[in-house]
């Protein structure tokens, strides 16, 4: 605005020398042709816009807005020192310099003062950042504090040890986590079949291998049973015994029961081998 007032008052001036450039040049008195004033006069109006210009220009401005998001690490005088997670994973200590005309809010209790930042406060700083990337804050804003989960999710393998269909409550055979636990089934538990059919409540049976996803509630320690799938039984191996050695002289009548074991022998099916002699 200065720069444009100062401009109109040259040229209101170069107007008026030459009006009087004029009147001097119907003068016998005039001693100095009023073109050559008019150049003069010109000349030097031109030069004065030229330095005012000049001078009015803007400097190239390499403090540039940024903000750093991160955890105040130190406080000293009027600066903070925030901890900054960059793209490698790592953290950078970032100056942040305060002064009378930073705004310093909470979140979720408007202005504050700078003595009421704490260490490991979570802060935006919002400021200008030079070539050494320090910065001068305009605004900093003290995020709150993040809140600790309520719940862990875990993945269960084992088997049914006790179940109460009317209830919703099960207690699971594991090998060691949430063992014995109290487990609630949801009422919104998806519970299927190892191929993903769909089953019912009243399927579930103790003895049953099982997998499933409890949720637990870290405050009231509650276990809330969401996903539950049903192993298929294994089948039980079909005990296949050998031939009989009846005829050797030796009564096999106390054997294995295991798969490969020989055929018991008795007085009637080898009395060769167990009758009387």
């Amino acid at each position: 605005m200065n720069r444009k007032i100062l401009v109109l008052l040259l040229l209101a001036t170069m107007l008026l020398f030459e009006s009087g450039s004029a009147k001097a040049q119907e003068t016998d008195e005039a001693t100095v042709s009023a073109e050559k004033i008019q150049q003069s006069l010109q000349e030097r109006i031109r030069k004065a816009i030229e330095e005012n210009l000049t001078a009015g220009e803007e400097t190239p401005v390499k403090a540039r807005l940024k903000a750093f998001i991160g955890q105040v690490d130190s406080i000293a005088e009027e600066t903070l020192s925030v901890l900054v997670q960059s793209n490698s994973s790592q953290q950078t200590s970032k100056q942040v310099i305060t002064n009378a005309d930073t705004v310093i809010v909470r979140s979720n209790k408007g202005k504050i003062k700078l003595s009421d930042i704490s260490l490991q406060d979570q802060v935006i700083a919002m400021g200008l950042t030079g070539d050494n990337q320090t910065m001068t804050a305009l605004r900093v804003v003290i995020q709150p504090a993040p809140i600790p989960p309520t719940s862990s999710t875990a993945v269960v393998v084992g088997q049914i040890k006790s179940l109460n269909p009317k209830t919703r409550h099960l207690a699971l055979e594991t090998s060691g986590l949430l063992q014995d636990a109290d487990i609630i089934i949801s009422r919104l538990a998806q519970l299927k079949t190892y191929d993903l059919k769909p089953v019912s409540l009243t399927e579930l049976a103790e003895g049953q291998s099982i997998a499933a996803i409890i949720e637990t509630d870290t405050e009231d320690e509650t276990n809330v049973l969401t996903h539950l799938v049903i192993f298929p039984v294994t089948a039980t191996p079909t005990v296949t015994l050998q031939s009989g050695t009846c005829g050797d002289n030796v009564c096999q009548n106390i054997v294995c029961s295991g798969i490969g074991c020989p055929t018991p022998e008795t007085a009637e099916s080898c009395p060769a081998d167990c009758g009387k002699k």
